[in-house]
């Protein structure tokens, strides 16, 4: 009688030891969604169309990334990249969102409030060993240790059909290093 005890009293341990773990664990992911409390980072660039020449338009707490008096372009200096907006993408912005699929960075250019582009950083070695072809995204380019790529997330909601896929594209082919 007194093993069935024991070996009851270990499973009981065991149990509550596993309970108290999954318990911890739960609270850390909701307090990391807490802290986020949505899933970009930091708001790293914002387009002013009402910019004057002379004036330089950067809301940013990420200095690494500008947005120039011209809001038609986006540069990065952290990355040393650029891009060119045409006019159907005034108002836009740029936000550091957290990186996903083994990603360095996660570049998110939004317009109201609809993702409709990112630019994914990865270092080299990590695309072409694990992410190329399992990641939905096109690659742009390659510098130093670093591959540059594209997706295209949401197809752009009526009110903003003046963003086509083919305008996405036109976006992603102005994409070069400064």
């Amino acid at each position: 009688m007194k093993i069935k005890y024991k070996i009851a009293l270990v499973i009981i341990a065991v149990a509550s030891i596993v309970g108290t773990v999954a318990a911890v664990l739960i609270r850390q992911e909701n307090k990391k969604y807490d802290e986020t409390s949505s899933q970009y980072s930091t708001d790293i660039s914002t387009a002013d169309v009402s910019a004057s020449p002379t004036s330089s338009s950067v809301s940013s707490l990420d200095s690494s990334a500008t947005a120039v008096s011209d809001w038609h372009i986006y540069r990065n200096s952290k990355y040393g990249f650029e891009l060119t907006f045409s006019d159907v993408w005034r108002g836009y912005q740029a936000k550091e969102a957290i990186p996903i699929n083994g990603s360095e960075a996660k570049i998110d250019f939004v317009l109201d409030d609809k993702v409709l582009m990112s630019i994914l950083v990865y270092k080299t070695e990590v695309w072409d060993d694990s992410a190329k072809g399992k990641v939905p995204a096109t690659e742009l380019g390659r510098s130093g240790d670093y591959t540059f790529v594209y997706q295209a997330l949401e197809t752009p909601p009526p009110e903003l059909a003046q963003i086509t896929e083919k305008e996405i594209a036109a976006v992603a082919k102005t994409f070069r290093f400064k």
